[in-house]
């Protein structure tokens, strides 16, 4: 991709990347650490009669009086948690292995 991609002029800037680059290098500061973004699933389900939201074939219990209801999942840095307007029901670890029960 260097000695092709890196040659061509775009079309935007009017500059070879490899320029442009060379330019900015300067500039540009490393991470770190840190995920250059944050990734969040979030997913819709329904509770099941057995109290329990299906998350990729895995099984989150959350209260009864919730059964039949639409709940929010949301995944990020391997925490689930479900809301219910807008309340949080459930914090938990993910599972991530394929068919546990939480």
């Amino acid at each position: 991709m260097r000695e092709i991609a890196d040659q061509r002029i775009h079309g935007t800037t009017g500059e070879r990347p490899c320029e442009r680059f060379e330019l900015e290098r300067e500039a540009l500061k490393p991470l770190g650490s840190r995920p250059p973004f944050v990734q969040v699933r979030e997913l819709s389900r329904v509770v099941h009669n057995d109290l329990c939201v299906e998350v990729d074939t895995n099984h989150y219990s959350v209260p009864w009086r919730y059964i039949g209801e639409q709940v929010t999942v949301r995944i990020q840095d391997h925490i689930l948690s479900v809301f219910y307007a807008g309340n949080e029901l459930l914090i938990t670890p993910s599972s991530g292995v394929e068919g546990s029960v939480g």
